[in-house]
């Protein structure tokens, strides 16, 4: 009878650690990671060079770069042309976001939209794929002038 229980208890036990290694595992892998490239950045009609230390690199599905204005709120009902944001001063921009990798080649970004998140951000996301380069500086400018209050590289994995 003792040799059952001690059977049963470390059958139990190896249970327990490989739902608990399995939760690890996915908590790990679908975690979005955020690095910040820059805060309180005005961006202007000259464009702003970010260094992005360490490299911006793909290590999941999806790759943005996501920019952050204070009080920017999007009407998802007004129908601008695409790559035009409504800042909330009234006036209408253009941002514009490209990219250099570690071989000095440049690598395109293109406006995606916004985030369906708990913020509006604005979304740029590499035109190629990013799957063996490293992006190692950003520009962005604007045909307005803003203050980007923090522009930072997700990698996700999308549900």
């Amino acid at each position: 009878m003792k040799n059952a229980l001690d059977i049963l208890g470390i059958i139990a036990s190896v249970a327990i650690l490989c739902v608990l290694a399995a939760i690890a595992y996915f908590y790990l892998t679908n975690r979005t990671m955020d690095q910040t490239l820059a805060e309180n950045l005005p961006v202007s009609t000259t464009s702003t060079e970010i260094v992005a230390e360490p490299p911006l690199t793909a290590f999941r599905r999806s790759q943005e770069l996501l920019i952050s204005i204070p009080n920017y709120a999007l009407d998802r009902g007004e129908k601008l042309p695409r790559g035009q944001i409504h800042l909330p001063d009234g006036r209408i921009a253009s941002p514009e976001v490209e990219g250099t990798d570690k071989d000095g080649s440049p690598v395109r970004f293109h406006f995606r939209g916004h985030t369906l998140s708990e913020r509006d951000y604005i979304v740029f996301t590499p035109v190629e794929d990013l799957d063996r380069k490293e992006v190692t500086k950003i520009r962005i400018s604007s045909n307005e002038s803003f203050t980007a209050e923090k522009i930072f590289w997700r990698n996700r994995n999308p549900k």
